[in-house]
């Protein structure tokens, strides 16, 4: 009898189908916090080179931190943080850079993408390339905000074969950044605007895809 009384009370706790009871096999994944890593676009995402195949990686500058300081106590090297930086990662490949800066704070990022909407890798006074063009944006389809392209170069169809390429776009409280210098290109190529554009595309993509749904991680939480 006693068995009997456990097994009708096991009964009675069981939620039945179709009385009003919601059973949820699959309860929704935790939303999980990016990493910076998580930003840079995957190797088998890059679109392939018109010619001589796919970009190579230079492992040694894959998800770098901050270099030792120097004299004066500030970051130094090709991971060294720019002006606001919580955080920085960057990834080389050729002559080829993906660079995502987090800021503490969407407002500080938009403050930081006004004083320098192309990056800060080029300086007027010390750009090797040639005055700083703006180049239009109007049939790439992006996900960021204020996103900006320039060339660095003098020519007359600086679309077609442009020296350096910079481009910047906002997401919240990151920066993302891709550029291109055909001086530490191996094969010293001065490729099209349309080239890198596939390029930037497919970051931006690809931030958009991690970015959404999930935290950013941030100092002060009451900014999006």
């Amino acid at each position: 009898m006693r068995l009997l009384s456990k097994i009708a009370i096991a009964t009675l706790l069981i939620p039945t189908v179709g009385c009003g009871t919601v059973i949820e096999a699959n309860p929704p994944e935790e939303t999980r916090r990016i990493t910076m890593d998580d930003l840079l676009l995957p190797d088998e995402q890059l679109p392939a080179k018109p010619a001589n195949g796919a970009w190579k990686v230079s492992h040694e500058d894959v998800n770098p931190e901050t270099d030792d300081l120097d004299l004066a106590g500030k970051p130094q090297g090709k991971s060294a943080l720019f002006f606001g930086d919580q955080e920085e990662r960057l990834r080389t490949r050729d002559g080829l850079v993906q660079r995502i800066h987090r800021l503490d704070s969407s407002s500080a990022a938009e403050a930081e993408q006004r004083d320098a909407p192309y990056g800060r890798n080029i300086v007027d006074a010390e750009n090797p390339y040639g005055p700083i063009v703006p180049m239009p944006l109007t049939a790439a389809s992006l996900h960021g905000d204020s996103p900006a392209l320039m060339c660095a170069g003098e020519g007359k169809d600086l679309e077609r074969s442009c020296p350096y390429w910079q481009f910047r776009e906002r997401f919240g409280a990151y920066l993302v950044d891709v550029d291109y210098s055909s001086n530490y290109d191996p094969q010293r190529r001065l490729i099209p605007k349309e080239e890198f554009l596939a390029v930037v595309q497919a970051v931006d993509r690809h931030v958009n895809e991690m970015l959404k749904d999930r935290v950013e991680p941030s100092s002060n939480p009451s900014e999006s």
